[in-house]
């Protein structure tokens, strides 16, 4: 009692962003890749190419990966997630994370995080902004400039 919804639950982007792909992926989970980018041996970037993956492991039924992929793209086109939008489509969720810091110039945090593109999706991401209580609308929009720069726009 008195505490606030969530409290006391601790995740990591990665592990939300785990989450977001077994509903990308119509229920099964691959592990997690962190990339921040390619470079060649001459120091230019290289465009990422994927690298093949083993069969994914069955995680969710998949009457409950369509509800998620459905409630999570309502989010994007009606709710919260507005902010993320982009031509190709995309279906997420974000929120607010109690900072926990005992101090008087203390802030939350926001988050966003989901995939795109919703028809047949690519990527994967969950943007984390410090001290930046926007009701995740500011990481709704880095999400979408990602997901549209990874898209090709």
């Amino acid at each position: 009692p008195g505490e606030e919804s969530g409290s006391g639950i601790t995740v990591t982007p990665v592990q939300i962003a785990a989450a977001f792909q077994v509903v990308a992926c119509n229920g099964n989970y691959y592990p997690p890749v962190v990339v921040e980018g390619l470079q060649g041996a001459d120091g230019k970037a290289e465009p990422l190419v994927s690298a093949g993956s083993s069969p994914g492991r069955p995680a969710l039924a998949g009457s409950t990966v369509a509800a998620l992929q459905e409630m999570l793209e309502a989010n994007v086109l009606y709710g919260t997630g507005q902010q993320a939008q982009i031509r190709q489509g995309v279906a997420g969720l974000g929120g607010i994370v109690i900072s926990g810091q005992v101090r008087d110039d203390a802030k939350d945090h926001s988050w966003f995080g989901g995939y795109a593109p919703v028809a047949a999706p690519r990527f994967v991401g969950v943007i984390f902004l410090e001290d930046v209580p926007d009701r995740a609308d500011a990481a709704a929009t880095l999400f979408a400039a990602i997901m549209g720069e990874c898209l090709g726009r």
